[in-house]
């Protein structure tokens, strides 16, 4: 049984400091409202009821893996947007080990290091990610723009992407174009650590293919709607 974050367990961990789901969910609440969207809006954009998505800016719901993702998809950020809203250094040429911000999913789970301060505005997140057994990005694949590409520090795991399953070992990496449904699982029985590229820069052509399978699934949605 995959294991997946717990309601409200998510803790982000910012420079020397911790912080709950309130922080995050201010944040996603903030960048949606400057670009004038509805909690009607946002939520229709990443497949969530207006229910869950008013949860999760209020603090009291965890967000996936998979929903950050397409979240920071939507608002046309990246990840890190949501836990960076408190630096004030413009440079950060340099991420020491003590100053990483991290993102742990669950009281145990999934964590992501973001190794890239400042990488939102660079057009790319690196992240150093640790999953314990049965951890899971989430349950259903997910899409957005941009790339991403993966190398294994530690361990191994399941990526799946467009319905193929790969194992990737200790030494192993993995390319792919975000806009493929993807998601991916630590199958194993010891800890995998993860160094995660995501670059937002994207091609028209890139950009076309996500709209097409992203209309794609709005339309199997409605079909599945139907009485």
């Amino acid at each position: 049984m995959s294991r997946s974050p717990p309601p409200g367990n998510t803790t982000i961990a910012l420079s020397g400091k911790t912080v709950t789901d309130q922080s995050v969910g201010a944040q996603i609440r903030h960048l949606r409202q400057v670009r004038g969207l509805s909690l009607r809006q946002l939520a229709a954009k990443v497949g969530l009821s207006v229910g869950h998505l008013s949860q999760i800016e209020r603090g009291v719901s965890s967000a996936s893996v998979r929903t950050l993702a397409v979240t920071a998809d939507a608002l046309k950020v990246g990840v890190s947007d949501f836990f960076s809203g408190d630096r004030t250094d413009n440079e950060n040429i340099v991420t020491r080990v003590g100053k990483r911000d991290r993102v742990q999913f669950g009281t145990d789970g999934l964590t992501k290091d973001l190794l890239t301060a400042n990488g939102q505005k660079r057009g790319l997140d690196l992240f150093l990610i640790r999953m314990g057994p049965d951890d899971t990005s989430g349950d259903k694949p997910y899409s957005h723009c941009g790339l991403e590409a993966g190398y294994v520090l530690k361990g191994g795991f399941e990526l799946e992407v467009e319905d193929r399953v790969h194992i990737l070992g200790e030494g192993d990496a993995c390319a792919f174009e975000s806009t493929r449904p993807h998601r991916f699982r630590n199958a194993g029985q010891r800890e995998t650590v993860v160094l995660w590229a995501n670059f937002r820069h994207q091609s028209a052509q890139d950009e076309k293919r996500f709209n097409t399978l992203k209309r794609r699934d709005e339309i199997n949605k409605e079909r599945e709607n139907l009485p």
